[in-house]
């Protein structure tokens, strides 16, 4: 793996810690709670961006990972953002998809 795919990843595993973290227990929060919400925006913007600077190689290891979905999330979020569903938003921080990856990257780390 090369170095900066490791920066990389531990950058990726922060961004996802955060989401986790700002994530509140029910939906209702998340739609009322309007600070909440930018900040989970915002580290899904950040996790798609970084997502998309790692190496081809290491991505082609990966093709199971959400690159592509990540990325587009991204490009929406800064360039289309009354285009961000907060339902779609909502089934992806509470679901286990996002769990599952930082799962995946802490075995890499390891």
């Amino acid at each position: 793996m090369k170095k900066d795919d490791t920066l990389y990843l531990e950058m990726m595993i922060d961004h996802l810690d955060a989401i986790r973290d700002y994530t509140p227990a029910k939906q209702s929060d998340f739609l009322t709670d309007l600070q909440k919400r930018d900040a989970i925006l915002l580290r899904l913007q950040a996790l798609g961006e970084v997502m998309s600077h790692v190496s081809q190689e290491f991505r082609d290891q990966h093709p199971d990972w959400p690159w592509l979905e990540a990325i587009a999330l991204r490009h929406t979020i800064s360039h289309d953002y009354f285009a961000v569903s907060v339902s779609t938003i909502w089934k992806l921080i509470s679901g286990d998809q996002l769990i599952k990856l930082r799962r995946k990257i802490a075995v890499i780390l390891e």
